[in-house]
């Protein structure tokens, strides 16, 4: 059978649970209620209807990490910059990751190049990350191949994806959607 697990807490002081291993989800609904995850493996959801995010925010806080299935994410993190260096986030391939409110994906701003490496878990094959309309972004230090930021179901809109910083992947990585550029200013009329 399938269940519901709400997550919720008396102490306003502490919304934020830490995963120290895997996030698994393979059956029932996980509705997160506004509290924050901070997850130490990978990310497994195999139903993207089945993980309801509230406005939470989901980090990953290892260093090479992978994402199954599919999830709408309220805020999305993972940010190497507190000092692991290179580190390589894994989705799975020909699915999509969808982001509402905030996106933020940050490598390691030093002259090793110490990228956060965007990848498809069958390299090739694209995997979908999604911006929806309306949220906003922080992306820097990123090198990705084979995303697709574009193909959305009906009725989604889709921002474009924008890595400063980070390797000019526009061409010849399989990347739809996406922007790189050390200096790119975008005006909104």
């Amino acid at each position: 059978g399938s269940s519901t697990l709400t997550l919720g807490t008396t102490d306003p002081a502490n919304t934020t649970v830490a995963i120290q291993g895997t996030f698994l989800n393979s059956a029932g609904t996980f509705d997160a209620n506004g509290v924050d995850l901070d997850v130490a493996l990978d990310w497994n959801n195999y139903d993207k209807d089945q993980f309801i995010p509230g406005e939470s925010t989901v980090t990953l806080d290892g260093v090479d990490q992978a994402i199954y299935g599919e999830t709408l994410f309220y805020n999305f993190t993972k940010d190497q910059t507190g000092g692991a260096g290179e580190a390589t986030l894994t989705f799975e391939a020909s699915q999509k990751q969808r982001v509402q409110k905030t996106l933020t994906l940050k490598g390691v701003a030093n002259a090793a190049g110490q990228y956060l490496n965007i990848r498809s878990s069958s390299p090739g094959t694209a995997a979908g990350l999604l911006l929806l309309d309306g949220g906003a972004q922080a992306i820097r230090y990123v090198d990705v191949r084979d995303n697709d930021a574009l193909t959305a179901d009906p009725g989604e809109d889709v921002i474009t994806l924008i890595g400063r910083d980070s390797p000019d992947h526009t061409a010849g990585f399989n990347n739809t959607n996406w922007l790189f550029n050390t200096n790119i200013t975008v005006t909104w009329e």
